[in-house]
């Protein structure tokens, strides 16, 4: 099977609680065994209009991960078994063992503009 790309469509707003929030298709559903990852893109991930305490909360949690250095960071993943690429955690490892060597690139790369 070739590796596709997803966006989930909105399926409209629910009420939950007294609370609104956005219902998304499941765009997994028609696969067997679907592996799925969740990145969240960008350097500043807080809204404009939100209150200081929330902007400082934001950068703090973003400069412990490689979201204020990268511009990105992996919040989730689910690898399902394959019948042609065995996973281990060993990838994981390896993902966690690159992504410092990224940032230090990252990091000469502009301080020599």
């Amino acid at each position: 099977m070739a590796l596709t790309c997803a966006c989930a469509c909105t399926d409209g707003v629910v009420q939950v609680g007294g609370i609104f929030l956005v219902e998304l298709e499941d765009v997994a559903q028609h696969y067997r065994r679907p592996s799925i990852i969740d990145i969240k893109v960008g350097y500043q991930t807080w809204y404009p209009s939100a209150d200081p305490s929330h902007i400082q909360r934001c950068q703090t949690k973003d400069a412990a991960t490689t979201q204020a250095a990268l511009g990105f960071k992996v919040c989730g993943m689910q690898v399902s078994p394959s019948l042609y690429i065995p996973v281990h955690s060993l990838h994981l490892k390896l993902i966690s063992l690159f992504l410092p060597s990224l940032v230090q690139l990252r990091t000469v790369a502009l301080a020599s503009l």
